[in-house]
């Protein structure tokens, strides 16, 4: 598992398989083009019950689920998951 803690306090664990998936692949390729899918993404790479505490962190430290905020959560959990190809075993 890839854990981590984001700049505001967010303790996240991702699992590295995640990131070398097809889905997870083609879901960050749709959210460059649309929003909504970031959604998606978010909820396939934390699962939902993380999604879930990360946004009930959002809503504490900004007063409500400020998407932006959120977005910016999840950007920096996606840089701090760097996996070397030894952290994925098949």
């Amino acid at each position: 598992m890839i854990k981590g803690v984001t700049e505001s306090g967010f303790k996240y664990e991702v699992d590295p398989k995640v990131l070398k998936s097809y889905s997870f692949l083609k879901l960050y390729a749709g959210a460059q083009k649309d929003q909504t899918v970031a959604l998606q993404l978010i909820e396939r790479v934390l699962g939902a019950k993380q999604e879930d505490r990360l946004i009930k962190h959002v809503t504490k430290i900004a007063g409500f689920d400020d998407v932006d905020v959120i977005v910016k959560e999840f950007g920096e959990i996606v840089e701090g998951m760097s996996v070397s190809d030894d952290s994925v075993k098949n």
